[in-house]
């Protein structure tokens, strides 16, 4: 009984991968392609936000003290300006992390 649902589970969800058209192909720290548009319907223009990424973690948080659910992106255009569109090791899967490393741009004087 469990393997013929492990084997419907399986078979769905292949269904689903094959019926979406993959809009971004983002890479894995070891430069393993994956498909990392979310189930995005259209195509958002790529944008590079200033800064870097955070280094990646060695060791996978407690997800019971999280308070935000991670965002899912295929670049930086749909993080908020003060984040990047980050691999995460422990999802495997790009998501908005906070940007390091960020310019500061003093306004011009008088």
């Amino acid at each position: 009984m469990v393997r013929l649902l492990i084997a419907l589970l399986l078979t769905t969800a292949l269904m689903a991968r094959e019926s979406h058209a993959c809009l971004y192909t983002c890479l894995t720290p070891s430069n393993e392609k994956y498909c990392c548009d979310s189930n995005l319907d259209r195509v958002i223009p790529p944008e590079i936000h200033p800064g870097t990424c955070p280094i990646t973690r060695p060791e996978c948080p407690d997800v019971r003290t999280r308070v935000e659910t991670p965002k899912l992106c295929p670049h930086d255009g749909l993080c908020d300006k003060t984040s990047k569109c980050c691999y995460d090791i422990c999802l495997e899967h790009h998501v908005c992390k906070p940007v390091l490393n960020v310019p500061i741009i003093f306004p011009e004087g008088p």
